[in-house]
């Protein structure tokens, strides 16, 4: 069984239903995808309720002095002295998520490549969003000059002969003729 269509009217009508029922599936389909992209980890308000027991968390963005993002920094964080330390290392966008943390404090180190280390003591109450802004490393250096003392000696010549004191303007414009020994 086939569909049959007598006039371009019928053709016209039914590519109109075919158009429609597309949109339709495409906006549908467009609507619910974002339902179903996010994370229930997400930091916001309404999911992290400060609770007796519950396990918070923490997003470290981690930037430059000009809040340019910096990648591929390394984040340690350290419940305590006798606990094992939290590495990671920040994402394209400069951020670390560290999830199901415990209430409490906790030592922050940051590491990148040409930025100073810091080192700093964060409360974890609820969800904490922080904004770790690296110094540019200042990188101390000497450098030691080395010299031998000796006298310089400079005798001019003319074509070979050596001369008395002459001021330049009677000197040959030819360099050739000329020679500092």
């Amino acid at each position: 069984m086939g569909i049959v269509i007598g006039s371009k009217r019928e053709l016209r009508a039914l590519a109109g239903r075919v158009l429609l029922t597309c949109c339709l599936i495409l906006s549908v389909t467009m609507a619910m995808a974002p339902a179903f992209a996010q994370s229930p980890a997400r930091a916001n308000a309404h999911n992290h309720k400060v609770t007796r027991g519950t396990k918070l968390g923490m997003d470290v963005t981690v930037v430059d002095p000009t809040n340019a993002v910096i990648r591929k920094a390394n984040v340690t964080l350290s419940p305590g002295q006798d606990t094992v330390n939290i590495a990671a290392t920040t994402d394209l966008r400069g951020i670390v998520r560290y999830r199901e943390l415990s209430r409490g404090t906790y030592e922050l180190i940051v590491r990148a490549p040409g930025f100073a280390t810091l080192q700093q003591t964060v409360t974890v109450k609820k969800w904490e969003h922080l904004r770790i802004k690296l110094q540019i490393a200042v990188k101390p250096e000497t450098v030691e000059v080395r010299a031998t003392p000796g006298a310089v000696d400079t005798v001019i010549t003319f074509r070979g002969e050596p001369l008395p004191y002459v001021p330049y303007l009677l000197f040959p414009r030819n360099p050739n003729h000329l020679a500092v020994t």
